[in-house]
């Protein structure tokens, strides 16, 4: 699944992701399914939503602080409230929403490169069913064929370690399958290791 944090260090790095969105959870505050946060479009010059009717919800520019649960961790994430005080008076808010007060939409700090993946993935759905082919294989490989069903440890740093040895032990048995044991080794020995570093025997 995609992190803003993570598609928005690709944007820098001049990376185009394509990656699957994380699925948006609609609150039940929300009534008809017309009113989702999808249907209210960024206008990221004037920095304001624009709800389904056209009114032009507005931030008063605070950046406000939220811990998400990731996992069973938690991650400190930054976003705006974005507010319209035609609410009040709009014939459709019973069907935007059921608040006391006005309807609002949060917008995520790294939502810009959120939406620029959701975007690409809809503009070439050719591309990511190739994606998917080459990058779910090793999932499909590791799980299926190796029997890595779960994991020994827990938490995301913990378990991110325990998958990085996994896939370099996958790495170098597919390396081993394309080019063989010797081959292997002779690319090793010509990589640029760091001064000192002794050659593969």
């Amino acid at each position: 699944m995609s992190k803003g944090t993570e598609l928005a260090a690709c944007e820098d790095a001049g990376i185009v992701a394509l990656v699957a969105a994380q699925q948006y959870f609609v609150p039940r505050a929300v009534p008809d399914e017309h009113y989702n946060r999808e249907h209210f479009i960024y206008n990221k010059d004037k920095d304001c939503d624009i709800c389904p009717k056209g009114n032009e919800m507005i931030s008063n520019s605070t950046r406000l602080r939220r811990d998400k649960l990731l996992g069973k961790e938690a991650i400190e994430v930054f976003y705006k409230d974005y507010k319209t005080t035609q609410c009040s008076a709009c014939p459709v808010r019973h069907l935007c929403t059921t608040a006391v007060k006005e309807r609002v939409i949060s917008r995520f700090e790294y939502q810009d490169a959120v939406d620029a993946n959701i975007k690409g993935v809809a503009d070439n759905p050719e591309i990511y069913a190739r994606r998917k082919c080459i990058a779910e294989h090793p999932y499909g490989t590791i799980k299926r064929a190796w029997g890595y069903n779960y994991t020994l440890l827990k938490g995301i740093k913990e378990v991110g370690a325990e998958m990085s040895l996994i896939f370099t032990c996958y790495n170098m048995r597919r390396a081993i399958s394309i080019v063989g044991v010797v081959g292997l080794i002779k690319a090793l020995n010509n990589w640029k290791l760091q001064l000192g570093a002794e050659k593969v025997k």
